[in-house]
């Protein structure tokens, strides 16, 4: 089986998969207990998909049961004002202007710290936004952003100092120390907290309960055995996902092997036969960030990282008693895709092909742990 044809397997296995995926209906949802909170006041019991940040932000998906076979889609124009997870984060719906108030947007914001002053986070194109409402108003914290271009660059301000300051009705007073100011989620939290407690107000910090979720696995293959070739490889990783950032997105670390052995053969009536015995192997350490394409039992997905490999040639010729023999070490970009297809209570199929120092097929079938 040349690598031709192990290509072309590989790509009508993805093709096929791809297929099944587009006719799934089981999607990797995580519904998890919930209250939404309607207009009238009325505070419903059920679950909602906890889907990554922003999505969550512009509509949640809500199960009165968590039997129900479909959800009901609520958007910031439905009559849900606020949700909050069991024992976990809060979202309200509020309406803000950004952008020096040349963009309105309505969202579900995630509350930081309640109190007299309340603390919010929203993101927006792909930036956090801090919110702070107190005695009516609304402030809103942008960060500084740079503007560039091929000739010039500059620096838009959106005077997030200031408007802290005005928020938090800055006094000797009050002791809130504006002297150190910097734009970070902790440091709002700070600031906020100590506003609430210096004006005598309750002050709660909601706590996330988004954790990482890690995962170990091990899968091996390409169990090729053939006349004039064989090969197999390994591939074991340590995975790791950030659910405040993205269900897709994951940090992965690991171990790779891969050997391969295969003859070529070249004959004629004038010469005596010449056989050429190749063997490759290869151990390497990848760090690479997967993105699974799509949420399901099916996943095909796409990463790239760099792998830090020791690689080791041989030749042995028929003709020559001594083989040539070659070792490589060094550090590559390593890039490439496939799917993983959940089988059976943590047994999976995977398939990908890596671009890397030895650009490889891996077929087979392996086993996550889930701490």
């Amino acid at each position: 089986m040349n690598q031709h044809l192990l290509k072309k397997l590989l790509g009508t296995v993805v093709c096929t998969l791809l297929l099944l995926t587009a006719q799934s209906q089981m999607l990797k949802e995580e519904y998890k207990s919930a209250v939404i909170t309607i207009k009238t006041g009325e505070k419903i019991e059920g679950y909602i998909d906890q889907d990554e940040l922003p999505k969550i932000m512009n509509q949640i998906k809500f199960k009165k049961n968590i039997s129900d076979q479909s959800y009901i889609l609520y958007d910031t124009s439905s009559a849900v004002i606020a949700f909050a997870f069991r024992g976990g984060d809060e979202y309200e719906l509020i309406n803000f202007p950004i952008n020096k108030f040349s963009t309105k947007i309505t969202g579900y914001a995630k509350v930081l710290v309640k109190g007299k002053a309340i603390l919010y986070r929203y993101i927006y194109a792909s930036e956090d936004i801090y919110i702070i409402k107190n005695n009516g108003n609304i402030y809103v914290l942008q960060n500084d952003v740079i503007l560039s271009d091929v000739f010039s660059s500059s620096v838009e301000h959106f005077q997030f100092e200031e408007l802290l300051s005005g928020a938090l009705e800055t006094s000797d007073s009050l002791k809130v120390d504006l002297s150190r100011i910097e734009y970070s989620e902790s440091y709002f939290i700070k600031v906020v907290s100590n506003y609430n407690i210096a004006k005598g107000a309750q002050n709660i910090v909601v706590k996330s309960k988004w954790k990482p979720i890690h995962y170990t696995l091990f899968s091996v293959g390409n169990f090729f055995n053939v006349i004039d070739k064989n090969e197999w490889s390994a591939i074991g990783l340590y995975r790791t996902y950030l659910p405040q950032l993205s269900k897709s997105i994951s940090v992965n670390i690991g171990l790779t092997y891969f050997t391969k052995k295969y003859t070529k053969i070249l004959q004629s009536w004038t010469i005596p036969v010449n056989k050429d015995d190749y063997f490759v192997s290869m151990f390497a350490m990848p760090v690479f960030v997967q993105e699974n394409l799509l949420q399901k039992d099916v996943r095909p997905y796409i990463f790239v990282g760099l792998d830090a490999y020791y690689k080791v040639f041989e030749l042995k010729n028929s003709l020559d008693p001594i083989p040539l023999k070659e070792n490589y070490f060094g550090v590559n970009i390593l890039w490439g895709g496939g799917v993983e297809v959940d089988l059976f209570k943590g047994l999976f199929f995977k398939g990908e092909y890596r671009f890397d120092t030895q650009d490889f097929m891996h077929l087979g079938v392996g086993y996550y742990f889930k701490k």
